[in-house]
């Protein structure tokens, strides 16, 4: 299997260049310049094409593959009119290697669900998109703001063809393969200084990923995420650096920027201040028409997550063109002291940081600085700052790991060696090339013995091992859901409170809906605050529930953690263990699975 997963993540990568090629024209870019460009803007196609399927509710896992085989095909056939390029060289197979080990070996890695949320917000969603054309509104999730679904499409078609534990392809699989693609296909002028920029960001990464095990904690677009920034760092460069294309390469930033904010909003400081100073030299030589191009491309990208946001959560672009879903701001107000405290627990995040600017200091140091890199240095600390006051300083590494790595990347991405100190590491090139790859054939070989396989396991940090015992993986998980759902009549509407599993629940049989935060969002005028139980069913009733599915845990996790962020999570449960506990005293449930009761809402007290 994991070869086959590493196939399909092969054909994914070239087949999303092959449907760059499309957009290249409207670039104004020579080929050979926006090269590296293109597995990113085609990635771009395949998620606008998502959310145009997905508004249309005629979304299948079929067209996708077709859009995906009609991308192989259009980078294929120049390979076969001209084959006098594909026999690479010792250092590009080197860092094809150096690239590839990473990958295989975290997509070998389960993705860590965070079932009571996460798992519902992206496995649920992407279970609607594959069963029913369409993941529809989803007005009681406090992760409604991914309603928009344009990475679901992905997910939903790696889980339907090779199930949930593969979804590492997706992230950080993907993420990484196309930031590999790039300095793959990036031109360079020595050979070697390709092998050494592979190796620093590779390295990096799988030190990053394995050991904090924090980006990779669930399925949302942290890595793949970091590489479409990535992809709008090198153009924002290229437009600093390339008077000649730079009208071209402002277009691919415009794009690029359009598809992360399509992805995950988090980063939208970033975005915004990479867009600003791009803009700049283009205002002030009046150069309006360049402007309104880009800016044009970006609206026709970013429309069809507009009003899909629209239809998912009655905001344009949810949360910052509508109103909140937590309870209340003013129950965890974050001062400036406390998001300071919080950001500086932010190790990693900080890491990050000085090992850009290490790189930088190495790029000015040989003359090899790119225009612009002391700038875009500035910018991320911005953005984290900001960031940062955003979430109180929660989660920082996570939130800001995206931005942060794009821009050491893209750095890294530009170290050349002397030719003196090319020459000299290209004679170690074959024989580095072959123990590598030799290598590689071992380990996967051990990879695949299921007692070799254990020991790999249990060697590796807690974090990673845990995540080939999570529930997410059991499969007698979703027959025993289903089957607590048969007692609910067919064509009812489900409300899953907090449930691990409602994806494994079958959306055809039921309308399911996911609460991940209980008492926080909500059809208008929004879920009760009162603590009173005959506020609630009302409520549930008005807004079309028939049952809900409680998780038993539901209130378990009301520790005292000081973060702002947690302070408004606990507020809001804290009132809906009231309104629970009150409206179930006494009644029965219509069926109980693992770990949930099914309640009728006419029923609750």
């Amino acid at each position: 299997m994991l070869v086959l997963a590493v196939a399909a993540l092969l054909a994914l990568v070239v087949g999303c260049a092959g449907l760059g090629r499309l957009l290249r024209p409207v670039t104004g870019l020579a080929e050979q310049d926006i090269r590296p460009a293109l597995p990113l803007l085609g990635l771009g196609v395949l998620i606008w094409a998502t959310l145009v399927l997905n508004i249309s509710a005629l979304f299948s896992i079929w067209l996708i593959l077709a859009i995906v085989a009609t991308g192989l095909i259009i980078a294929l056939v120049p390979l076969l009119r001209s084959s006098s390029g594909l026999v690479p060289s010792a250092p590009l197979l080197l860092t094809l290697v150096v690239v590839a080990v990473p990958v295989v070996s975290l997509i070998f890695i389960p993705p860590e669900i965070n079932a009571n949320d996460d798992g519902p917000a992206y496995l649920l969603f992407s279970e609607k998109l594959a069963r029913l054309g369409t993941s529809g509104a989803e007005p009681f999730s406090e992760r409604r703001l991914y309603g928009f679904g344009g990475q679901f499409g992905l997910v939903a078609t790696i889980r339907d063809l090779f199930g949930t534990r593969w979804l590492s392809l997706y992230e950080p699989g993907l993420g990484l393969a196309l930031i590999g693609a790039w300095i793959l296909l990036a031109r360079r002028i020595t050979p070697m200084g390709r092998v050494v920029s592979a190796t620093i960001v590779f390295g990096v990464a799988f030190v990053w990923l394995t050991i904090t095990a924090k980006p990779i904690a669930n399925l949302a677009p942290a890595v793949l995420y970091a590489a479409v920034l990535f992809g709008a760092v090198q153009a924002w460069l290229k437009c600093a650096s390339d008077p000649v294309g730079r009208t071209g390469w402002l277009r691919v930033l415009a794009a690029l920027c359009a598809v992360a904010l399509t992805l995950r909003p988090t980063a939208a400081p970033f975005i915004a201040l990479l867009a600003a100073f791009a803009a700049l030299p283009f205002i002030a030589a009046r150069d309006w028409r360049s402007l309104a191009v880009a800016a044009g491309l970006a609206a026709i990208v970013l429309a069809p997550a507009f009003v899909s946001s629209l239809h998912a959560s009655q905001t344009p672009f949810y949360p910052f063109l509508g109103r909140g879903v937590h309870v209340d701001d003013a129950t965890a107000p974050a001062s400036v002291g406390e998001t300071l405290s919080m950001s500086a627990h932010a190790v990693w995040t900080w890491a990050l940081f000085a090992l850009s600017g290490c790189v930088w200091l190495w790029l000015r140091r040989t003359g090899q600085a790119p225009a612009g890199g002391l700038l875009l240095l500035g910018v991320a600390a911005i953005a984290v700052g900001l960031i940062a006051a955003a979430t109180g300083g929660l989660a920082l590494d996570r939130y800001a790991f995206p931005p942060m790595f794009a821009v050491f990347a893209a750095l890294a991405s530009h170290l050349e060696l002397p030719p003196r100190t090319s020459a000299w590491l290209q004679i170690f090139a074959r024989p580095a090339l072959s123990l590598t790859v030799a290598g590689c054939i071992g380990v996967t070989a051990i990879a695949t013995v299921p007692i070799a396989r254990t020991a790999i396991e249990n060697a590796a940090p807690s974090a990673i091992t845990l995540r080939w015992r999570q529930s997410t993986l059991d499969r007698e998980i979703g027959p025993a859901y289903r089957q607590a759902q048969q007692l609910v009549p067919a064509g009812a509407t489900i409300l899953a409170v907090h449930l691990a599993h409602a994806d494994q629940l079958d959306v055809r049989r039921n309308s399911v809906l996911a609460a991940d935060q209980a008492a926080t969002a909500g059809p208008t005028p929004g879920w009760p605050q009162e603590t009173s139980p005959d506020k609630l069913a009302p409520y549930l009733l008005a807004s079309g529930v028939d049952y809900i599915a409680v998780s038993d845990g539901l209130f378990d996790q009301l520790e005292g953690d000081a973060t702002a962020w947690q302070r408004r999570l606990r507020a809001s449960r804290l009132i809906a263990r009231i309104q629970f506990t009150q409206a179930t005293a006494g009644i029965d449930p219509v069926a109980t699975g693992p770990g949930f009761s099914i309640y009728a809402v006419a029923d609750l007290s």
